[in-house]
């Protein structure tokens, strides 16, 4: 087997990894079973939780540290303990949720192992698989005051959501990360918490160089990891505003534009 281009691989998982029907298909499974075979560490960063990466991944083999929640976690797939965690500064919960029920916004308050809400959505969907044990719902966000607050997030409608990021960012960028992690969840989460920052991490832990690590997205939240990763790959699917980052436009995610990607690039 020729030597890898790349010792690390970090996915993205929705609109990414997953195809349009939630799934990794045979030939990127294929592709990435293959790289690990050579010892290519694989990665998922994710804004799920690591549970929801393994119920979506299955038996992939994830031997790299698996990013979640936007780089809220890092989480060591051997022990699957996380190895570095960092929740919403305390004093900014109570804004953001005063600020998204002003608007009406559905929201959402996870914590490391469990999402809370206050009513019912149409939206939920966007959360959490049907067959997985659904969002708890409280009385009143107050009564969550004792658990650390991973993030926060707000779901809505795709127009919503989009006239929402900017108010958003003008009012909390100064104090919290921003970001859109789908056209209809945007979420509020730790300053120096990002999939970038989280990525950083690992490498350096990992001893490795920028330019041994290719990674892949699609949506807003993964600008930063494209950035640091020494080959940043954008899918066809993204956005103008992540293509324009990515040193690399892959095919779709519905069309093996991973898979397609590494065979291009990860044995040359």
């Amino acid at each position: 087997m020729p030597e890898p281009r790349y010792r690390l691989i970090v996915l993205d998982l929705d609109g990414t990894l997953l195809n349009e029907h939630s799934k990794i298909s045979p030939r990127t499974r294929e592709a990435l079973e293959r790289a690990h075979a050579a010892g290519v560490a694989v990665a998922v960063a994710t804004g799920r939780s690591y549970s929801l990466t393994r119920y979506f991944c299955g038996d992939l083999p994830l031997s790299g540290p698996q990013i979640s929640y936007n780089g809220a976690i890092i989480v060591d797939p051997l022990t699957e303990q996380p190895i570095f965690l960092q929740a919403v500064p305390a004093v900014m919960v109570d804004p953001v949720i005063t600020f998204l029920q002003e608007r009406d916004i559905f929201t959402c308050y996870y914590t490391e192992d469990t999402i809370y809400v206050l009513d019912h959505s149409p939206m939920e969907v966007a959360l959490v698989p049907p067959d997985l044990p659904q969002p708890v719902r409280v009385p009143d966000f107050g009564r969550l005051s004792h658990l650390p607050c991973i993030k926060l997030v707000a779901v809505g409608e795709q127009a919503r959501i989009t006239d929402l990021r900017s108010p958003a960012e003008i009012a909390f960028g100064d104090h919290l990360y921003v970001t859109r992690t789908s056209p209809v969840l945007l979420e509020f989460l730790h300053p120096a918490v990002s999939k970038g920052a989280a990525l950083q991490q690992v490498i350096d832990s990992l001893g490795l160089s920028r330019d041994q690590v290719i990674a892949f997205g699609d949506s807003h939240n993964d600008i930063g990891m494209l950035r640091i990763a020494g080959t940043g790959v954008a899918m066809g699917n993204a956005d103008a505003e992540i293509r324009a980052v990515a040193d690399v436009i892959a095919p779709r995610n519905s069309d093996d534009g991973i898979a397609r990607v590494l065979d291009d690039l990860l044995w040359s």
